[in-house]
């Protein structure tokens, strides 16, 4: 179940970047976490290192900085953050 609200959740954040109009750093920095999730979500042992809190810790960064200018991309990396947890990522 967590899984597919992973799934649920990456492909609205991919829409929500697509229609924002934030930097292309920014949206580089999310696309590449996002990959990095799919990859651990699915066991891919190639993603090593403690990298379970990093990628909580830069999703919750990215949604503080997101906050005042982009709340639906924030709300929505604070929702995946959150499943993450659930799923033990």
């Amino acid at each position: 179940m967590a899984n597919e609200e992973l799934k649920s959740h990456l492909r609205q954040l991919q829409q929500q970047l697509e229609d924002s109009r934030i930097g292309a750093d920014d949206k580089n920095l999310l696309g590449n976490l996002m990959s990095d999730i799919v990859r651990l979500s699915r066991g891919d042992e190639s993603v090593q290192g403690d990298v379970h809190a990093s990628f909580r810790e830069k999703l919750e960064q990215q949604a503080t900085d997101f906050e005042q200018h982009h709340p639906t991309l924030a709300s929505l990396l604070r929702q995946t953050a959150d499943i993450l947890g659930k799923m033990g990522i």
